[in-house]
């Protein structure tokens, strides 16, 4: 389920980045959505990161969705509380922040949900113990 969730969030997010980038740097809304160079950016690195963790496989999506709820959590925390300097680069609307609540209030908890184990295999447990023979 993480997997497709980052698959999703990575479509929404390089739309959003992209069509911002496509009407201009300066700062204007998309639909309910700020949008400036710096978010546009931003939206475009974490929808591929987004991709990379879909397309990296459960462990990698997993992963991303844990960390990504920790981004995302405090990018919706800078605009609830009005953190001035996140605000205004981001050119965040009330839309914005409900969108990144949301994200990270999903991203937690398909993290926390996913079966997959967090840590990789080390070549001990994959190919067994060396053998001189």
């Amino acid at each position: 389920m993480a997997t497709k969730y980052c698959f999703g969030l990575g479509l929404v997010l390089l739309a959003l980045g992209l069509f911002g980038s496509i009407t201009g740097g300066h700062d204007h809304q998309i639909w309910l959505f700020g949008s400036n160079f710096y978010s546009n950016v931003l939206r475009l690195a974490l929808g591929f990161i987004a991709f990379a963790a879909h397309a990296a496989g459960p462990r990698h999506a997993r992963m991303f969705c844990l960390e990504s709820a920790a981004v995302f959590g405090a990018l919706a925390a800078a605009g609830q509380f009005g953190f001035a300097p996140v605000v205004q680069t981001l050119q965040m609307t009330v839309v914005d922040v409900y969108f990144w609540g949301a994200a990270a209030l999903a991203s937690l908890t398909l993290g926390i949900a996913s079966s997959e184990p967090l840590r990789l295999r080390t070549a001990v447990e994959r190919d067994g113990p060396l053998s001189l023979a």
